[in-house]
This record gives structure tokens, sequence and C-alpha cells, in this order.
């Protein structure tokens, strides 16, 4: 009897998959859950469901969701014409390679700059003397 419940449990949940998983959920099941080909969004609540859940996948600190979901919009536009089914995985990992882009173009930006400054300080010193 036991048996018979966990399993109708279980079957319910695989059909009616809910937005969050269960904490009981092995680890290998999200993880294939994360790489199975899954369709594209095409609406504007599938898009919505589907970027909240990349990007809660991706762990990004940041408080600006629209950068996020708008660097989503465009992977998806970049992807090629025959391409409808993609695994989550592919976008959580190009997110987060996305992220760590702007993070080191913004500290090449800032030491550039500082190397800038140094170099005017010492070009001004050399025309003083």
């Amino acid at each position: 009897m036991i048996y018979v419940i966990a399993v109708a449990v279980l079957v319910g949940w695989v059909f009616y998959p809910r937005k969050v998983n269960p904490k009981w959920l092995p680890k290998r099941a999200i993880v294939a859950q994360m790489t199975e080909a899954r369709p594209l969004p095409m609406g504007v609540t599938e898009f919505n469901e589907w970027s909240e859940r990349i990007i809660a996948g991706a762990m990004i600190p940041t408080e600006d969701k629209d950068s996020l979901t708008a660097a989503l919009a465009s992977m998806l536009m970049a992807l090629g014409p025959t391409e409808d089914h993609k695994p989550d995985s592919y976008f959580i990992h190009a997110l987060r390679k996305a992220a760590t882009n702007e993070i080191a173009h913004a500290m090449f930006t800032q030491i550039k700059q500082k190397k800038m400054a140094e170099i005017k300080a010492e070009e001004a010193k050399a025309a003083s003397s």
C-alpha cells in the first residue's frame, strides 16, 4: 500500500512538474533536468517562467534581474533558425560567462584608466620640469 502511494506521488510529480524541485529530489535528477533539451519559450508567460528558472539556476548575485533577462533574450535571438530545443544548462553557463565577461571588462577598463592617469601625470610633471 505504501509502495503504491509512493509511486503515485512520484508519477504525479513527474507528469505535473512544479516550479520548484522538492528537497528530497536527488542531485542526479536535478542535473538530468538541466541537461535535458527543452523547448524554447514561445510566449510571454513561458518566457517569464523560463527566464526565472535560468536566472535562479545561474545564481548570479545581482539585484538587477532586468539586465539578466535582457541577456537571455539576446541569447535566444542569437540562436540558429533550426534550434527550438536547448538544455537549461546551456543558458545557465552562458549567463554566468556573460557575467564573468562583464566584470572582467570593468576591471580591465578600471586598470586602463588608472594607467592612463599615471601616464598623464608623468607627462605633466615632465612638461613642468
